[in-house]
């Protein structure tokens, strides 16, 4: 290297695996990713899927994945944009 070379320091890219929150244990899988500084590898499902997943098994007194309800969710036109960011309407 030259001397009027600067060297860019550039982080290593950690492999990570995906963690999968139990559908019993979602709050414990949450704390355990923040204890060990695992945010960004966690998908914690919004509120409406736990709404939802509650409304079916209390109709078919049956259990369903979180997974699951939210994949139909998805299926069925449901996104998160949507309801992070509604459509405004304007009263005229």
């Amino acid at each position: 290297m030259s001397e009027n070379t600067v060297k860019l320091y550039v982080p290593k890219k950690r492999s990570r695996k995906k963690i999968h929150l139990r559908d019993d244990y979602v709050l414990e899988d949450f704390y355990t990713a923040v204890r060990n500084n695992r945010l960004d590898s966690i998908h914690v499902p919004h509120s409406d899927v736990f709404f939802v997943k509650a409304a079916l098994e209390n109709r078919y007194q049956k259990k369903f994945k979180l997974k699951d309800v939210e994949v139909a969710m998805r299926a069925e036109g449901w996104s998160e944009a949507r309801v992070l960011k509604p459509t405004r309407y304007k009263f005229t």
